[in-house]
């Protein structure tokens, strides 16, 4: 009854002008009748209520294309990933129209049959467990900041110590990345291929023996928020703690999109050429011997040859880009108000060091530590309310509660971004947001106190000897490079105990 439920969207649209997903939901049964007319009228009224929505101008670009006018179809998927860089689905149909061959056709194809055929025997490398045959990126930078990646690793076995450590592999990859499982599987000696166990991103080799080939390829694309949409960031290791035969990092990036790179040890240059709108970058290192781990060696950041990149102007960009994400969560709320008045009730005239101290342990005393991937997000912190009504949160979230409530008790204060000295102090050789923890400042009377919320068994204004020297990168206006964590302030590592 197609008639009586298009009537029953053009009522409820009387009712409700304003209802952007009616009017979608309406031309989509447009778009499937081929009242291609009628459909783009409704896109376009939608656009009226809200100009910069990239998902109505890809559907309008659908549209079009289906329409054969290939021309307006164009225009509305570059309009879609100018404000939403990330949609790979309207990168491809972008280019289909356009008649562009697929991005990564671009890149050599690595040939795994000749590489097993070529592998080395246990002779050959007696210290070794594992042998790299070929460890490969392939990454896409699109033009307006989009960019994905196809990773490629196949190694030996040669060693049932290495078949130990190898029978299962875990894929590394963030919360702000789509995974996708292209090849997991062990080739046998004889040429056998047996597919590997898949969940997620972990991976259980069956059937594995000493001489097998494990060999994994799979796809990430990324997806950033904000302004920090139109950038792109990345490392990679060019030596390790295994032998690795070949090792290449291919880089496709349009020519149009500014960047560096460097590297952390020894310098590899690049071969440049240029394929249609991009330039291919490719660094390459055959046969480099792995980093055997030594008695009090620094981190493995600290000794390996590392790749960095970034489009990212400077520290400051990002500074002002994570300042803008945290202070839209680190505003005051009613839990906010009344935990805050309930705290200093009765308590007289405070000074303002004493109510940060107080505010340090009601939270490092009533909020759990806990960072699961399905809760919170690895670049925004949660509401502050939020932490307090469940009574837990991971370092953003309390670093995030703490600069809120000191706000509300009228006490300055802000977060710091920091990749602790465990990954090494010579790292983040370019603005990136490689962090891996959060912590916070209040300033008191021109003196700057830190605190770590995440332990309860800390004094306030402490830090266990292991963060100082830690990379760190100040939130605040003013904030425009990497320093490393030596506070001026700092209390007495004792702890007391009344029982």
């Amino acid at each position: 009854e197609t008639d009586a439920g298009v009537n029953l969207y053009k009522k409820e649209l009387k009712e409700d002008p304003i209802g952007f997903s009616v009017y979608t939901d309406l031309a989509g049964v447009y778009y499937g009748l081929e009242k291609y007319d009628e459909a783009e009228k409704l896109y376009l009224n939608v656009l009226e209520i809200d100009p910069n929505n990239a998902f109505v101008y890809s559907q309008l670009g659908v549209l079009y294309n289906a329409n054969k006018q290939k021309e307006k179809s164009i225009k509305a998927y570059e309009k879609s990933l100018q404000i939403n860089p990330n949609n790979y689905d309207v990168i491809q149909a972008l280019r289909t129209l356009q008649e562009k061959k697929p991005v990564f056709d671009y890149f050599e194809k690595a040939d795994t049959k000749a590489l097993i055929a070529a592998a080395p025997s246990k002779t050959e490398y007696p210290d070794a467990q594992i042998v790299v045959l070929n460890n490969e990126v392939q990454k896409v930078v699109y033009q307006n900041g989009g960019s994905e990646e196809k990773r490629f690793f196949t190694a030996k076995v040669l060693s049932q110590t290495g078949l130990d450590s190898f029978k299962e592999y875990t894929i590394p990859y963030n919360n702000d990345q789509n995974l996708n499982i292209e090849v997991a599987e062990v080739i046998k000696a004889n040429g056998t291929k047996v597919p590997a166990e898949t969940n997620n991103n972990e991976v259980v080799f069956t059937n594995l023996e000493v001489g097998d080939v494990v060999n994994i390829r799979y796809k990430l694309e990324n997806f950033h928020v904000g302004s920090m949409s139109s950038h792109f960031w990345d490392s990679f290791y060019f030596s390790d703690g295994l032998d690795n035969l070949n090792i290449k990092y291919s880089l496709l990036v349009h020519r149009d999109k500014a960047f560096k790179y460097v590297f952390s040890q020894q310098d590899i240059a690049p071969v440049k050429v240029a394929k249609d709108e991009f330039d291919l970058y490719v660094w390459s290192k055959n046969k480099q011997e792995a980093l055997r781990y030594e008695d009090k060696m620094p981190p493995m950041d600290d000794v390996t040859n590392m790749l960095y990149l970034s489009s990212i102007p400077d520290w400051k960009f990002i500074s002002d880009w994570y300042e803008n994400i945290a202070s839209a969560k680190a505003r005051s709320s009613y839990e906010i108000k009344t935990i805050v008045k309930e705290l200093f009730a009765g308590k007289g005239n405070l000074d303002p060091l004493t109510k940060v101290k107080m505010i340090y342990n009601y939270i490092t005393t009533n909020i759990a530590y806990s960072s699961v991937t399905f809760r919170q997000s690895g670049i925004v912190p949660q509401n502050p309310a939020t932490v307090i009504n469940t009574r837990i949160g991971d370092c953003k979230d309390v670093s995030t509660l703490f600069v809120t409530m000191c706000k509300e008790a009228g006490i300055n204060a802000s977060l710091a971004l920091a990749n602790t000295r465990d990954r090494g102090q010579n790292t983040l050789l370019l603005p990136s947001i490689e962090f891996n923890h959060c912590i916070a400042k209040a300033t008191v009377e021109g003196k700057d106190y830190w605190v770590e919320l995440t332990s309860g068994t800390l004094p306030f204004n402490t830090f266990s000897n292991t963060f100082l020297g830690s990379n760190i990168l100040e939130i605040n206006k003013t904030a425009a490079t990497l320093t490393k964590f030596n506070p001026g302030i700092r209390g007495k590592n004792v702890m007391g105990y009344k029982t």
